[in-house]
């Protein structure tokens, strides 16, 4: 099996939400990317901020397969941290998964609360 490693950092503008809607943060296709029958790590860290400069962090980690041309999250993702820097926006942690074979970090904001946030991607794949 080969192993290589691909970082892709900041991948979109930073998002907004305004409410407890979950909003895509970033997106990824590993198959448009040629990454396909393979394992694939994934790690997302999402950065929040709202108006009154409260804020607050997290970490992702999940597995998923590109199997033939198909995307699935392999069991859950997991909170690896979630650091919590006021409690005006502590409810807000991200997710990892998979949609139309489209890996999404996405986060779910707080009602009534502008928050800007910002994501990033970590992925290692091993091929198979």
């Amino acid at each position: 099996m080969t192993t290589r490693k691909h970082e892709i950092i900041n991948l979109t503008s930073p998002v907004t939400t305004t409410d407890a809607t979950i909003t895509n943060v970033l997106t990824f296709d590993p198959v448009a990317l040629g990454i396909n029958n393979c394992i694939i790590r994934v790690e997302g860290v999402l950065i929040g901020k709202d108006g009154s400069n409260n804020g607050t962090t997290c970490r992702i980690g999940g597995t998923f397969g590109a199997i033939s041309g198909t995307v699935t999250l392999r069991g859950s993702a997991v909170v690896l941290f979630a650091s919590i820097g006021d409690t005006a926006i502590s409810v807000s942690v991200g997710t990892l998964d998979a949609s139309s074979n489209i890996i999404r970090l996405r986060i779910t904001g707080v009602a009534l609360t502008t928050i800007t946030w910002t994501g990033w991607l970590e992925i290692w794949t091993g091929e198979i």
